[in-house]
C-alpha cells in the first residue's frame, strides 16, 4: 500500500501536465464547435489532479483539507463543461437549453452548501485522516447533500453528455461510433473510481489519478489518432445525409472522415471511414490531382457504366488554415449522353448546311461574272450577300474543325 500511495502524487503531476497541455491544444482551435468547452473540461481536470496532488505534497492539514474541498467544487466544472461540449459537438444545443435553468439552479445550492458547510455539515462531515506512511492526508466523509444533490448532479450531466454524443452516432459509421465510445469511456472512468473512494471501498488510496490517466489517454487518443477536431460533425446535417449527390470528407491527410449514403451506394463500400481516399476511390489516380487542389475545378471519370463529375473544395477553420477537403460526386450520365448527342447532331448539321452554302456562293459569284453591267445598288446587294455566304461559311469550317466532346477518363 505504502509503495502504491507514494506514486500517486508523481502520477497527479503528470496527469496535471498532461490535462494542461491537452487543454492548450483545444484552446488553439477554440473555432471548432464545442473546442473551447472541452478544453474548459481537460483544464478542469488539471485543476482537479493540482488540488489532490497539494494534499499529498503538503503536510499542512488546513490546507490539505482545503484542497480537498476545492477539488470538489471543480468536478462540477468538468462535468459542466463535458456536457456544454457534447451538446455543441453533437448540434444537440437544444439540450442544454431544457436543463440550463436547473443546473445552474443546482450548481448555486451546492456552491452555496460548500461554502457554508461548517455550520450544517451537510456536504461534508468532519474528515478522517490516513496515515500513508511519509503523509497524512484528509479523506472526505460525504453529508447527505453529497447523495441528494452532489452525485446526481455531476453523474447526471456526464451521463448526459454521454446520451448527447451516442444519440449523435445512431445512423454513423462505425468510425463515429468508435469515437464516442472512447471519449465517453474516458471521460466516466475517474467519476466511476471517484465513486468507489467516497464509499470507502478503496481502505484510504484515493484511485482517481489512475483513472485519469485512462481519461487522458482515451482524449489524446481520439484527439490526434481518431483527429477529433480535424472536420466536426457539422457536417453530418440533414442535408448531407439526404443529398442525392454523394458526398465525402476527408481530413487533412486526404483520410475518409466521413460519406453520406448517396457515396456508400455509389461506390458500393460501408466501411472506409479512417482509411486514405485511394481505399474508398478506385479511381483515386485519375482525380487525386483535383482532390488534392481542392480549388473547386471538376472532373469527368468514367466508372461502372456511369459518367460522375468530380469537384472537390477545401475545408477551412477560422484562421483559413485547410483543415480538410469535401469531395461531391455528381452523376452526369445523362447530361454527358446529351451533350454528346447534340454534339453529333450540330456537326451533322453543320456538314449538311455546308453544300448548299457553297452552291449558294458560287451562284452569287456566277450571277457577279455574267452580268457585268449591274447597277451600283444591285452590285453592293450582291456584293453583301456574297460576303455573308463567306462569313457563315466560315463559321461552319470552325464548327467542323472543333474537336468534339472529350470521353470521359476511364
Amino acid at each position: 500500500m505504502l509503495n502504491l500511495a507514494q506514486a500517486i502524487p508523481p502520477i497527479l503531476l503528470a496527469a496535471t501536465g498532461g490535462s494542461f497541455w491537452l487543454a492548450w491544444y483545444f484552446w488553439k482551435n477554440r473555432g471548432q464547435p464545442g473546442a473551447i468547452w472541452f478544453g474548459g473540461c481537460l483544464l478542469s481536470c488539471g485543476l482537479w489532479t493540482s488540488l489532490d496532488a497539494l494534499s499529498f505534497l503538503l503536510d499542512v492539514p488546513p490546507v490539505q483539507e482545503l484542497a480537498r474541498r476545492a477539488a470538489w467544487a471543480v468536478i462540477l466544472s468538468v462535468t459542466v463543461c463535458f456536457f456544454r461540449f457534447a451538446c455543441i459537438y453533437a448540434q444537440r444545443t437544444r439540450w442544454w437549453r431544457v436543463v440550463r435553468a436547473p443546473v445552474v439552479g443546482a450548481l448555486a445550492g451546492e456552491i452555496m452548501l460548500m461554502a457554508t458547510n461548517a455550520y450544517h455539515h451537510l456536504m461534508w462531515q468532519p474528515s478522517e485522516w490516513t496515515d500513508m506512511g511519509f503523509v497524512r492526508i484528509p479523506a472526505l466523509v460525504p453529508g447527505p447533500a453529497f447523495y441528494w444533490l452532489h452525485l446526481p448532479l455531476t453523474y447526471g450531466l456526464i451521463l448526459g453528455g454521454v446520451a448527447v454524443l451516442f444519440a449523435h452516432t445512431i445512423g454513423s459509421p462505425t468510425f463515429y461510433v468508435r469515437r464516442t465510445v472512447l471519449l465517453s469511456l474516458g471521460m466516466m472512468a475517474p467519476l466511476i473510481v471517484n465513486l468507489f473512494v467516497v464509499s470507502r471501498l478503496t481502505r484510504g488510496i484515493d484511485l482517481t489519478p489512475l483513472a485519469l490517466l485512462v481519461t487522458f489517454a482515451a482524449v489524446a487518443w481520439v484527439t490526434f489518432h481518431d483527429r477529433l477536431l480535424d472536420v466536426m460533425p457539422a457536417v453530418r446535417s440533414l442535408l448531407f445525409q439526404q443529398h442525392r449527390d454523394a458526398v465525402i470528407v476527408l481530413d487533412e491527410a486526404l483520410r475518409v472522415i466521413d460519406a453520406n449514403p448517396a457515396a456508400r451506394l455509389l461506390l458500393g463500400d460501408e466501411g472506409a471511414q479512417g482509411a486514405l481516399a485511394a481505399a474508398l476511390l478506385p479511381f483515386w489516380s485519375q482525380v487525386r490531382e483535383v482532390v488534392e487542389r481542392g480549388d473547386g475545378d471538376s472532373i469527368e471519370i468514367a466508372h461502372d457504366g456511369h459518367v460522375i463529375e468530380i469537384r472537390s473544395l477545401r475545408i477551412r477553420d477560422e484562421t483559413r488554415a485547410t483543415i480538410g477537403r469535401l469531395v461531391a460526386l455528381h452523376d452526369v450520365t445523362e447530361r454527358a449522353r446529351l451533350i454528346r448527342e447534340l454534339d453529333a447532331y450540330a456537326r451533322t448539321v453543320a456538314h449538311d448546311l455546308k453544300n448548299p452554302l457553297t452552291a449558294a456562293a458560287g451562284y452569287l459569284e456566277l450571277v457577279g461574272m455574267m452580268e457585268p453591267q449591274l447597277n451600283e445598288e444591285s452590285a453592293r446587294s450582291l456584293s453583301r450577300a456574297e460576303e455573308a455566304c463567306h462569313q457563315m461559311a466560315r463559321i461552319i469550317d470552325d464548327l467542323l474543325r472543333r474537336r468534339s466532346v472529350p470521353p470521359p477518363a476511364k
